[in-house]
């Protein structure tokens, strides 16, 4: 058992004289998290889901012993099971909420039904609204509330529009953004008494149609999360741009083991080095091109070894405007166990 490294290579296919075209080699070492400025983002995007191009394969080797990690996502059964889950969810919690609301109303069990029935509608509503705006899915799905609050104490400190607008320009600008849907997902209790300014960002927002209100008295997670599980459907990784844990109750009503490998693969954490200065795009933290689970070739097992740490400048202690908020990231050291070959291990049963 050795300590590894992970060194991340992008290989060209083969051309067409049957020659192998260049490869560049970038070592993401142990605990590396892949990065991007949101000037580049969607660039930055693009080459992290290379691997389903036909013109080059992303390489994942351990240093070790030189097999490839591979990235391990949800089958098709597992994302149709955890839509399930995601109504269910909704319905449970609508009605919990409904029956809280109600409890001294004598006629409890009839508010206790509409509320329920009105909740259920409101996502079938957003279900449908989905499908017709985005029938091949959505390529980045925006909490906008998590953007729009960060380095920010609400309810001393409003939402930050501006700040939700430098998202999404980060995802729609890139060279690589052209034919790029995203959906911007941002509850309707925000917009009460809006600045012409802020107004002028919605009015884009819904000409550009990337823009849901979800309703009143409901989690407006729900909604990101089924928009996001929905488009696995579609698109090869769909990412949602959010600094949310996910540890809530609403969280623990899905299946652990699949949820928890779907929000490695889709989660882009971020940050803003300067909160006032609009010019300033804010900075992501994509996913890794390969699953950190425990994951076995044919002579070898690699085992991750997490920790929580934070990346450096995500955290701003001066006074130049800056996040003022850590952004928890996960650190990842690599060990690799090489094993036998079945002819070495018989003799060694032999003896």
């Amino acid at each position: 058992l050795s300590k590894c490294t992970i060194s991340i290579q992008e290989q060209a296919a083969l051309n067409e004289s049957g020659g192998a075209a260049r490869s560049t080699t970038s070592n993401a070492g142990a605990g590396s998290i892949v990065s991007s400025s949101s000037s580049s983002a969607a660039d930055a995007a693009a080459s992290s889901s290379s691997s389903s191009s036909s013109s080059s394969e992303t390489l994942c080797l351990c240093s070790a012993c030189g097999a490839s990690l591979h990235s391990i996502d949800l089958t098709p059964d597992q994302n149709a099971h955890i839509l399930t889950q995601i109504a269910t969810g909704l319905a449970h919690e609508t009605s919990g909420n409904s029956s809280s609301s109600s409890s001294n109303n004598n006629n409890n069990n009839h508010h206790h039904h509409h509320a329920n029935n009105t909740g259920t509608t409101q996502f079938e509503r957003f279900k449908s609204w989905v499908g017709r705006n985005f029938p091949r899915g959505v390529d980045y799905i925006i909490d906008g509330a998590n953007v729009g609050f960060f380095g920010r104490r609400p309810p001393k400190e409003r939402l930050s529009f501006e700040q939700i607008d430098r998202a999404v320009r980060a995802v729609t600008s890139g060279a690589s953004s052209s034919g790029k849907r995203v959906l911007l997902i941002l509850h309707q209790r925000h917009f009460k008494r809006l600045s012409e300014r802020q107004h002028r960002l919605v009015e884009a927002w819904k000409r550009n149609r990337i823009l849901y209100q979800t309703p009143h008295r409901m989690n407006d997670d729900w909604f990101w999360l089924y928009a996001a599980v929905y488009s696995s459907k579609y698109v090869h990784q769909p990412l949602v741009i959010t600094n949310d844990q996910m540890r809530d109750h609403h969280f623990q009503m899905l299946s652990q083991r699949c949820f928890l490998m779907w929000r490695e693969r889709h989660v882009v954490r971020f940050g803003f080095s300067n909160l006032y200065d609009y010019r300033v795009p804010p900075t992501f933290w994509f996913p890794l091109p390969y699953s950190t689970q425990i994951q076995g070739s044919g002579t070898s097992w690699h085992f991750p070894v997490r920790e929580s740490t934070t990346e450096a400048g995500v955290s701003n202690k001066d006074n130049k405007g800056g996040g003022g908020e850590e952004v928890p990231l996960t650190k990842c050291e690599w060990y690799c166990l090489k094993t036998l070959p079945r002819a070495a291990d018989s003799r060694l049963l032999k003896n």
